[in-house]
């Protein structure tokens, strides 16, 4: 099983949210994480105001904030671009990519 880091883990929660607002258990479900570590992550994302919880019909629904699509959009520019600096890196040693 390979190890995910904590920031892997909170863009993951957020390009999930980024689709659509998500109940708890199916927002588990999609990230992998289990219903007790969610709450983990889930609270500096609150905190941060990237992600808000919100009740409809009597369901809890987790949902992400415009301030939470924004910090997205800069962690996939920043991994975008250091994937295409890895890549050059790369080309310039000589290593297959």
């Amino acid at each position: 099983m390979r190890y995910r880091s904590k920031i892997l883990i909170y863009m993951e929660i957020l390009s999930a949210l980024m689709a659509q607002p998500r109940l708890p258990t199916n927002l588990a479900q999609t990230v992998n994480i289990n219903l007790a570590r969610l709450d983990e992550y889930l609270s500096p994302l609150q905190a941060g105001s990237l992600v808000k919880r919100d009740k409809i019909d009597g369901h809890e629904v987790i949902a992400i904030t415009l301030e939470g699509r924004n910090m997205w959009e800069d962690l996939r520019k920043i991994e975008a671009t250091l994937k295409l600096a890895e890549t050059k890196s790369r080309q310039m040693e000589g290593t297959p990519k």
